[in-house]
């Protein structure tokens, strides 16, 4: 009896202490997280503090290479030859600076639990956008023996997404494979159906459903199993630095887009062979309409005003869009604006009588929304539009409060994130004319 009774005690020993280191790691566990959401909340005060200023300085180096090295082209066919390193420099500026915006685009993406603005996407379209130079102009200069190239699924595969989140999580994932390599390697993008019956069971028990996966491989170094468990955490890496290596937010920034777009993940890894990442979005059986786009910027001819208070991003929107051939106002104050058109509705004001709203004087408005005034970018188009009801505008930001992002995507306004390409201008202005009126 008596050495039943010790055992019992004994064991009701262990049992405690178990309960103990149980109740002890939890509570670590809690604190991690808590410590890590703490890190990612003043993360995210700090680079939505400091984005809007960066993506301004950061303007005219993404868009004006473009811009020059298409003046450079029009030279005499003689000269060329000595303005190669010339051509060479400002490609170089274009994909360093191409960087900066992306790290600057990870620490905003990363900070954001809200949800953002989807629309029903091919995901086999967007893997072949991806792989412009554009998205990889973050390739390191020694891998020159890199082959990168994409398998995309036959049929077509629509999710509903947000497109920059997308690119951004796929642009990471070949951005991360690149940097696992030592040398000559493959890169491959694939994209496939998946129809779930039971769970999958991988990093991450994927439920059962009709996906449309995206898979991102390399022939890089590998991560062995202590670190793939990490793998997601910001500023965790074991591959070796380099000069264009990341901020170790990109695959914490992939973890975060495809759980705002209620997807799943899988990783499978193996030292000195290669990592496979694999994304499951849920996919949506609809129909869309075939986008043709051409190589070439589209041009116009219409009318267009630019406000924005800094004077960099008025003169890189001029430049670009002059080039392509529109005609260009610009004017470095909301208020100024919408004296103008108060102005010009007055002035026609007698002839309208009897007859519809007189036209704008302009096709359409690119308004910065962060105009440091009493009216933010949103504010000064619907005052605009209290005089001329259909006027075209497009908002230009690097970062806004989420609710007056909302508003603005809620009135059918597209979006132009700064810092932006000559390409992302160009398009987004095409778009914007082609819309029907307000």
């Amino acid at each position: 009896m008596l050495q039943d009774q010790v055992s019992v005690a004994l064991s009701s020993i262990r049992l405690h202490q178990q309960v103990v280191e149980k109740t002890v790691l939890h509570e670590r566990s809690v604190q991690e997280r808590q410590a890590t959401a703490a890190r990612m909340e003043a993360l995210s005060v700090l680079s939505g503090g400091v984005a809007h200023d960066l993506n301004n300085v950061l303007g005219p180096m993404v868009a004006l290479p473009d811009v020059i090295l298409e003046d450079l082209a029009h030279l005499a066919p003689e000269s060329l030859p000595a303005l190669t390193d010339i051509c060479d420099d400002m490609r170089s500026i274009k994909g360093a600076s191409l960087r900066a915006a992306q790290t600057i685009k990870d620490l905003l993406t990363l900070g954001r639990e809200r949800r953002v603005g989807t629309d029903p996407l091919d995901l086999n379209a967007l893997v072949a956008d991806c792989l412009t130079f554009e998205t990889l102009g973050f390739m390191p200069d020694e891998l020159t023996d890199v082959e990168i190239f994409h398998l995309l699924c036959e049929e077509p595969l629509v999710v509903r997404a947000a497109e920059a989140h997308l690119v951004r999580a796929i642009t990471n994932l070949v951005r991360n494979g690149l940097e696992a390599l030592d040398g000559p390697g493959k890169i491959c993008v694939t994209t496939r159906s998946v129809d779930l019956t039971v769970p999958l069971l991988g990093y991450e028990a994927v439920a059962p459903g009709s996906y449309a996966v995206v898979t991102v491989s390399d022939t890089g170094r590998g991560i062995d199993p202590a670190g793939l468990v990490r793998v997601f955490e910001p500023f965790f890496s074991s591959k070796r630095i380099r000069q264009t290596s990341g901020s170790g937010l990109g695959l914490a920034v992939v973890h975060g887009v495809v759980k705002e777009h209620d997807g799943y993940l899988d990783v499978t890894s193996q030292p000195g062979h290669g990592t496979t990442f694999s994304l499951y979005f849920p996919r949506i059986h609809v129909a869309l309409e075939a986008a043709h786009r051409t190589s070439s910027l589209p041009r116009g001819r219409a009318k267009v005003l630019v406000i924005d208070d800094e004077p960099t991003q008025l003169r890189t929107a001029s430049r670009v869009l002059g080039q392509l051939g529109y005609q260009i106002d610009t004017l470095r104050s909301g208020v100024a604006a919408c004296e103008v058109f108060a102005a010009c509705a007055a002035e026609r004001a007698p002839y309208t009588i009897g007859r519809a709203a007189c036209e704008s004087p302009y096709d359409l408005l690119i308004v910065d929304m962060a105009l440091n005034e009493d009216d933010d970018g949103l504010s000064v188009i619907e005052r605009v539009r209290t005089l001329f009801p259909g006027q075209r505008a497009l908002i230009a930001s690097g970062n806004a409060p989420p609710e007056r992002a909302e508003a603005a995507i809620s009135q059918g306004l597209g979006w132009l994130a700064k810092p932006y390409t000559s390409g992302a201008l160009a398009r987004a202005v095409e778009a914007a004319l082609k819309q029907e009126s307000a």
